[in-house]
């Protein structure tokens, strides 16, 4: 989305070769981002909100959303609502007044690019030292869980569900990780849409199921026990597992949320080898 008036720093004449981790300041289309939740659109500005990016692969950049606590009380407090905000402040730095979240990031499109973006320019050296350290600890807490069966929150622009074009939610999606093998991961991921669910490939989660607890002959075997983040009916989707190079993960998850059994992660284990 283009808007008016307002021109990249590019476009002035900014040496296009910086140094291996300098972040940008920039404005980027209110209206497209959505700090990982169902964001109302009665809290959706007209006007760009100023964004960080940072440096990570050549054709995706992870972008920081920043938010005015003491002046978008609706917005902070819709965030509070939906998000853990000691994960949101223990993941964060502030500048200008500014806070921003790790929690709330998203990775710009390959074919865009920069395009999307305006007025951006690189932070000062001691900002940028900030972001680093900051950025530097929230990779270190993703590492630390990234083991099969651990289940994290992930945007859900960054799952396929085997589908190449399909379309893409604003929130964030739980997936479970379900192997972690030399630089590559493979993600399975969750969804409250059971009715699409492929009963001899996925697995169900039901907190009001009666039956065996993952009955290996059950189509489909279900958990009686409601996921950790989630409150309703929820699937599996085994048939939509995607691999990922774990580099590509870790720029792009959120949040480890917690883990599934060992006997869960054994039958999709199973099921992902006999597809």
């Amino acid at each position: 989305m283009r808007m008016g008036g307002v021109r990249s720093g590019w476009e002035h004449g900014m040496p296009r070769t910086i140094s291996s981790y300098t972040p940008l300041q920039g404005l980027f289309a209110d209206t497209s981002i959505s700090f990982n939740i169902r964001r109302s659109e009665n809290n959706r500005s007209e006007f760009p909100r100023k964004v960080m990016v940072l440096p990570s692969s050549p054709r995706r950049k992870s972008v920081i959303p920043g938010l005015l606590k003491n002046k978008e009380r609706t917005l902070f407090d819709e965030l509070r609502k939906f998000q853990s905000w000691k994960a949101v402040v223990q993941h964060s730095f502030e500048m200008s007044s500014r806070l921003f979240s790790f929690q709330w990031r998203f990775r710009t499109d390959p074919v865009l690019g920069l395009k999307e973006f305006r007025a951006l320019e690189p932070v000062d050296s001691r900002t940028s030292k900030k972001i680093e350290m900051a950025s530097r600890k929230f990779k270190a807490h993703l590492r630390a869980f990234l083991k099969p069966g651990h289940v994290y929150l992930i945007p859900d622009a960054e799952v396929t569900f085997n589908r190449r074009k399909r379309f893409k939610q604003g929130y964030a999606r739980p997936v479970l990780i379900l192997a972690v093998q030399n630089e590559q991961i493979v993600m399975v991921p969750f969804s409250t849409k059971i009715e699409r669910m492929n009963r001899k490939t996925d697995i169900l989660f039901d907190s009001e199921y009666k039956g065996e607890r993952l009955d290996p002959d059950g189509l489909p075997p279900v958990e009686n026990l409601p996921l950790s983040v989630s409150t309703q009916k929820a699937a599996l989707f085994v048939c939509a597992a995607q691999p990922m190079t774990k580099e590509a993960f870790l720029e792009g998850a959120i949040a480890p949320v917690g883990s599934v059994s060992q006997a869960l992660l054994n039958i999709a284990e199973k099921k992902l080898k006999n597809m």
